[in-house]
């Protein structure tokens, strides 16, 4: 299928579906073959606990504490209790990489979950894929991955970029697009589909920035946005470096006749709620698959929460503990823990769960990826969010628009697919 003819039916989708409305094992766990009793499962976590990327470790850590937990309680999986072993990736790909290798030839794990960024996933898929291991990636990213092994449970461009894109349009939001995003997989690709949708709606990028990631001083780029004549500014920066931003950014617009709209893919992914004061983000335009306050059946989760950690949740968190469940399961369809079992449930459809915030967030079998309800929003005073817009089931359509189907174990291509490679 031609892009233009995906972009039309994404867009679609996502207007259709418009309703316009405990964890055990911590720190760097590095006992080799470790071993569960026999009244015990083990799973595997990675997370940056520390470094540029860990703002948000909190928060996923307190999901999957959760989700163990719930799990836990009602009697484990397939009457065994969850463990977990927990890696530091320690915002360093090298680390990430060494640790999946401990994890998939010298541990007893079942499955492993991760939610570091694009560039780690990319450092250990192909551990887990040659080991044969279900890999949960939990973060939101660029999209695209086609693997046997690898089920990506967070949000992609078609699901929070275009409704975005879409809104902006409709709403004669503005024209001009000055993108600024993470120089590193994540960002390159991401200001790739930016690129895609903006030239399909109409919408002309009048400059791009991809700024490294240890980057904290901004004068120059917000000179740069300012000057040219962009009305809208995409933000698809991430990590604690990028916290600055915000406040430098309002320092030099604050007061002038600054009319860009601020919004991207990235705002309130990396603990800003927590970091960054409410001055500096009011007014964002954000899209996403949950955010505090808007979601009534989402309280007892939210209460449930904070009694675990105070740090502010973030869809990272949801999907994480949604991540472990849709494991569970699967494991509980094929009746074991074997990773090709477990694929095989997977792949033959209908593995859906509670998402603990008041819907299902299911599989689909053939682009091993997730369907979600979105959520646009303001960020208004105090930080609390004002729901735009709500768009019911967005599915994941990328990867069967180009033909691909992950459904049968051994036949994924089990690589990642970008905008550039249907030219």
């Amino acid at each position: 299928m031609k892009k233009k003819n995906l972009l039309k039916t994404v867009t679609a989708m996502f207007l259709a579906g418009s309703m316009c409305l405990g964890m055990t094992g911590c720190g760097q766990e590095s006992a080799s073959k470790a071993s569960g009793s026999e009244d015990t499962v083990q799973i595997g976590w990675m997370y940056d606990l520390s470094g540029n990327s860990a703002a948000s470790s909190a928060m996923v850590t307190a999901a999957i504490d959760m989700a163990v937990e719930d799990i836990n309680e009602r009697g484990g999986v397939l009457g065994k209790q969850l463990e977990v072993v927990t890696k530091d990736g320690a915002s360093n790909t090298q680390t990430y990489s060494d640790n999946a290798k401990e994890l998939a030839y010298n541990s007893e794990v079942k499955a492993v979950f991760s939610a570091g960024t694009s560039a780690s996933r990319e450092a250990i898929r192909g551990t887990f894929e040659e080991a044969k291991i279900p890999y949960f990636y939990t973060s939101m990213y660029e999209g695209g991955v086609a693997s046997d092994y690898c089920i990506c449970t967070g949000q992609t461009p078609e699901q929070n970029c275009l409704p975005l894109l879409q809104y902006i349009k409709d709403n004669n939001l503005g024209s001009k697009i000055y993108l600024i995003a993470a120089d590193y997989n994540f960002g390159q690709i991401s200001g790739e589909w930016l690129a895609e949708y903006a030239e399909e709606l109409g919408f002309e990028i009048v400059g791009t920035e991809y700024i490294p990631l240890d980057v904290t001083q901004y004068g120059s780029t917000i000179t740069n946005i300012i000057d040219s004549g962009a009305d809208i500014l995409w933000y698809d920066l991430i990590g604690t470096s990028a916290m600055s931003f915000y406040e430098q950014y309002y320092n030099a617009t604050n007061g002038t006749d600054n009319n860009i709209l601020f919004t991207g893919g990235t705002p309130l992914v990396s603990g800003e709620l927590d970091s960054v004061d409410a001055k500096y983000l009011e007014n964002i335009l954000v899209c996403s698959i949950y955010y505090e306050g808007i979601i009534p059946d989402a309280a007892d989760f939210e209460k449930r929460y904070y009694e675990k950690t105070s740090s502010g949740i973030n869809d990272a968190a949801i999907t994480a503990y949604s991540s472990i469940m849709l494991w569970a399961k699967a494991c509980e369809e094929a009746g074991s823990f074997d990773g090709d079992a477990v694929m095989n449930a997977i792949n033959a459809g209908g593995i859906e769960v509670d998402n603990g915030i008041g819907s299902t967030v299911s599989i689909d079998p053939a682009q091993h990826h997730c369907a979600f309800n979105m959520y646009l929003c303001k960020i208004g005073a105090d930080k609390k969010m004002e729901l735009v817009e709500a768009y019911e089931n967005v599915q994941p359509t990328y990867l069967s628009g180009i033909g691909i189907d992950c459904s049968t174990l051994g036949e994924a291509p089990n690589k990642q697919f970008i905008p550039i490679d249907e030219e």
